[in-house]
């Protein structure tokens, strides 16, 4: 069904339920047609609005929280995700979802079992396993975060995220050539990565070419919605960094060169 149709159906929706505010029929058309016009935000009062009606409709729950999660309201979709998985099983689909609602909590335990029980039903699906890479990577299990990026490079070789992170995880190791390689992969992908710029800094700056470095990282801190993430990520790269004995000193100058750019350039 088209756009259009869902909004000629709304508009007699609109109409039928001011005069039958209570009947669920109308109530689900109307969260349908907003859903299916990804204006999530206007179908959650609907969706809301039935739940009141019809409070153990489990299909009405779960698309309230696939609705919040649209919407980037992870907490609440989280809380109505496992008000279903209480009563029933989940998609992969959804088991992926609560992985990331639980990433957002900075809960990377919980969310990546829920990334691993979606892999085994789609294994396939790199969206997912980037999501278990990046967990493992935030748990400091390098190891096992770069098996998961390598099952998704073969999937697809010219992923630029997948590529940046085994990167960043292949300098951290020590293994600065490959680092390179992989690093410069990902920035023929997308040359305006904030990620792949900072560690391309990093690149520069282990080569002692600190001019090319300052280039990299000035391009990268403008790319972060924000002065304080560039400066949140740079300050836990920096121990992570400490195999390449560039001193705390260094590390400090450079980031408040950087924030002192941002600042003028914003």
């Amino acid at each position: 069904m088209s756009q259009v149709t869902y909004h000629q159906d709304l508009k007699a929706l609109l109409k039928y339920v001011q005069i039958l505010p209570d009947h669920l029929n109308v109530l689900q058309e109307i969260a349908h047609c907003y859903a299916n016009i990804n204006k999530y935000y206007k179908a959650i009062p609907y969706y809301q609005k039935i739940e009141t009606l019809a409070p153990h409709n489990t299909e009405n729950i779960l698309l309230l929280a696939n609705a919040h999660y649209q919407v980037n309201q992870f907490h609440i979709a989280l809380a109505y995700f496992q008000k279903v998985e209480a009563k029933q099983s989940l998609s992969p689909e959804h088991l992926s979802y609560v992985g990331y609602c639980h990433q957002t909590l900075n809960d990377y335990t919980q969310a990546v079992q829920y990334h691993l029980k979606a892999y085994k039903q789609r294994p396939q699906n790199l969206w997912n396993l980037g999501h278990i890479g990046y967990c493992f990577q935030a748990l400091e299990d390098f190891d096992k975060a770069m098996e998961y990026y390598k099952i998704a490079e073969k999937i697809n070789p010219r992923e630029d995220v997948i590529l940046m992170n085994i990167g960043w995880i292949l300098l951290v190791k020590g293994e600065f050539k490959e680092a390179e390689k992989y690093l410069n992969k990902a920035y023929s992908l997308d040359n305006y990565d904030a990620y792949t710029l900072m560690n391309l800094g990093h690149v520069q700056l282990i080569k002692g070419e600190n001019s090319r470095a300052f280039d990299f990282y000035r391009r990268s801190i403008l790319e972060f919605p924000t002065n304080d993430e560039f400066k949140k990520l740079f300050e836990e790269d920096q121990r992570h960094l400490s195999i390449y004995n560039i001193s705390l000193k260094t590390f400090r100058f450079i980031k408040e060169e950087m924030l002192a750019y941002a600042q003028k350039a914003r």
